[in-house]
């Protein structure tokens, strides 16, 4: 068994030290992967992230992911927390990479986005840190045809900042899916393009002086006293009570996501319930835009993860003591949603995937408005037998 051992280290020393060495021209890659499809064996209807990196690695060939799959082999997690440049998640972070630091040569990371449509995007960033080669390949997986297809970056026709720039790209950070394009001017500033998914494509979100926001900034443990509202198979989601309310000063409430694989605690957002009321902007039947700071849901008691989405939450709450404020997040691409209904949930339909909704016509009369998780409007029906106040 020790003879055994040794030799499993022995091997995957020399994995990683192999992806130093000469090979894999970065360069080619560069000028020819708009140009071919990629086959995928067995690629099935939804292909880890490691499948579509094997593929790739079959055509265009780099020492990095040599080293990747030489020590993830057939394993969907491999952790970097013993300083290994090697980090594999093909469930929850859907992503693969190499990093030795700025003594590595090569510098790899590749990652896929579930598309509503059933295909899977894959996208994969390379860097050749001796030629500061440094750019990212897209392709659309189709699993009718097990192929990925080259398609043009999300950011291929952005216009930079500043003249002469140097870029970097960062395909998201953990359950972030956003694409981040480091802009550096030759003057030294720096700057940040975001370009969030929207189930489809990424497209361009806003320009800031900061790569990836929100819950990363803050100390990832969870409160004593925070209370667990629901849970799904890999995930647990919490409500804490920050500050009590006290006279003239609403209460302020906090939401956790806790993952039970990694054990690992995000903080999502921070309820401001002395938000502005936003009633007389919903003139359509959609739900609209509010900003995380503009989230007012009370107690947060009614807080879920959507059934068949565990990417996003749904909150809701009375903040003034009357109207239910209700709410769904998305959290990894950081979009909210306000929806026009004043009467709280009725409902998760899973088959549909569709979210049902107590209000007031206006006539005055008892409603359910369903929407989908985008907020869209769908149709309305008369619902006179509920009484939200019964549910709670």
């Amino acid at each position: 068994m020790i003879r055994k051992a040794l030799y499993v280290i022995a091997f995957l020393a020399l994995a990683i030290a192999c992806s130093d060495k000469s090979g894999g021209d970065i360069e080619a890659i560069h000028d020819g992967w708009r140009g071919t499809t990629i086959s995928v064996s067995k690629g099935g209807s939804n292909p880890t992230v490691m499948k579509l990196l094997k593929a790739f690695n079959a055509v265009w060939h780099t020492n990095a992911a040599d080293s990747i799959i030489a020590v993830a082999g057939d394993k969907k997690h491999v952790t970097n927390d013993d300083g290994s440049p090697v980090f594999v998640d093909c469930e929850g972070f859907n992503t693969a990479s190499y990093n030795q630091g700025d003594d590595g040569e090569q510098y790899l990371e590749a990652r896929t986005y579930r598309r509503n449509n059933g295909h899977t995007l894959f996208a994969i960033c390379l860097e050749q840190r001796n030629s500061q080669e440094i750019f990212c390949c897209f392709y659309d997986y189709d699993p009718a045809k097990s192929t990925m297809k080259p398609e043009n970056e999300p950011y291929k026709n952005f216009t930079p900042k500043w003249e002469k720039s140097d870029f970097k790209y960062y395909l998201g950070d953990e359950y972030d899916q956003t694409i981040v394009m480091q802009e550096n001017s030759h003057d030294g500033e720096t700057t940040y393009h975001h370009f969030v998914f929207d189930g489809q494509n990424h497209t361009y979100s806003h320009t800031s002086e900061q790569a990836f926001s929100g819950y990363n900034e803050i100390e990832q443990t969870l409160p004593n006293t925070a209370i667990k509202r629901d849970e799904t198979k890999n995930l647990e989601l919490y409500a804490n009570l920050d500050i009590e309310a006290s006279e003239g000063i609403p209460a302020q409430w906090s939401i956790w996501i806790r993952d039970k694989r990694t054990e690992k605690v995000f903080f999502i957002l921070q309820t401001n319930n002395d938000a502005e009321e936003r009633w007389s902007k919903m003139t359509g039947d959609d739900a609209i835009d509010v900003s995380y700071e503009e989230i007012a849901a009370g107690d947060c008691n009614n807080s879920h993860f959507l059934p068949w989405d565990e990417d996003k939450i749904f909150v809701e709450g009375c903040p003034k003591g009357h109207d239910v404020w209700s709410y769904i997040v998305d959290t990894k691409q950081k979009i909210v949603k306000q929806f026009p209904t004043k009467l709280g949930l009725i409902k998760f339909d899973k088959n549909k995937k569709q979210i049902h909704l107590h209000t007031k016509d206006s006539q005055q009369n008892s409603v359910e408005r369903v929407f989908n998780a985008k907020g869209e409007f769908l149709e309305e029906n008369p619902r006179p037998d509920f009484d939200y106040l019964d549910q709670q």
